[in-house]
């Protein structure tokens, strides 16, 4: 069979003139749905992104409050340096100063007693992330008597200038061997 070498008819599709589709209005009830549904969405998302921005405040501010401890190695009480750790494993506490804030120390037989007073120590420095810093109180000749302590760390975080002040150190000068113990002492 062979192909017809004959001259090729082109057949053009019927024009045919369409009405333009009308949209269709939904009835007033389902409108009235949508329209609680997307404002119940845009309330759902705007309480997510607070969410959100409450945690990363809470994880920069809350896990970023310094650990103090002291050190327990001689028999003087302010020679030794207490330990400043940064607990956050993210955010760094800038511009830490210590102020060795002290409520009572006794300057032993024959001396006089200091109270109410805060001294500061070193200058301001970085303590990172995970990091400690060592600080002492400068104040000597106190080691025969009790004293009690309560240790100010000022610092920032993201910029946020944050002061810390919630712990206490009571030096025990007739214990055996004498020594810091956390907290204020008994009255």
């Amino acid at each position: 069979m062979g192909k017809s070498k004959g001259p090729r008819v082109k057949v053009k599709a019927a024009e045919v003139e369409q009405e333009p589709i009308a949209p269709s209005v939904p009835h007033p009830a389902i409108a009235g749905t949508a329209k609680i549904w997307s404002v119940l969405i845009a309330i759902g998302s705007v309480g997510g992104f607070i969410s959100l921005v409450e945690k990363a405040w809470t994880v920069a501010v809350g896990e970023t409050k310094p650990v103090i401890r002291p050190l327990n190695l001689s028999a003087d009480p302010f020679s030794l340096p207490f330990v400043i750790k940064n607990p956050s494993s993210i955010f760094t506490m800038a511009n830490s100063t210590w102020i060795c804030g002290i409520e009572s120390a006794g300057g032993g037989p024959g001396a006089g007693e200091m109270a109410n007073l805060g001294i500061a120590y070193g200058k301001a420095t970085d303590i990172p992330p995970g990091q400690s810093l060592l600080a002492r109180c400068p104040v000597g000749g106190a080691g025969g008597a009790d004293a009690t302590i309560t240790p100010l760390v000022r610092y920032k975080t993201i910029g946020v200038a944050r002061e810390y002040k919630d712990a206490a150190f009571t030096w025990l000068a007739k214990a055996n061997p004498p020594q810091w113990t956390e907290g204020k002492p008994l009255k």
